[in-house]
């Protein structure tokens, strides 16, 4: 036997998407860090607080509807060991 498929005939909708501003260059964050490191003996411990400010929030263009994104402040931070050969 041969494998037939059948198909029920169906065309899906297409949308198209677009981001405007994809062609321009924006500064798109703005980051405020202060990386701390302490070093005892052959271990170096890091901790790095940043705060980032969002500049500039994209336009998404959906068939007739227009979405624009929703930018907050973000704070978040890294620690790290680290030992050291020598």
């Amino acid at each position: 036997g041969g494998n037939s498929h059948s198909s029920s005939g169906q065309n899906l909708p297409s949308n198209t998407v677009s981001f405007n501003e994809a062609t321009a260059f924006k500064i798109l964050n703005v980051e405020l860090t202060v990386p701390i490191s302490y070093f005892y003996r052959s271990f170096i411990f890091s901790f790095s607080p940043s705060y980032a400010f969002p500049q500039s929030p994209a336009n998404i263009i959906n068939g007739e509807d227009i979405l624009v994104e929703e930018l907050s402040n973000q704070f978040y931070f890294y620690v790290g060991i680290a030992y050291w050969f020598y």
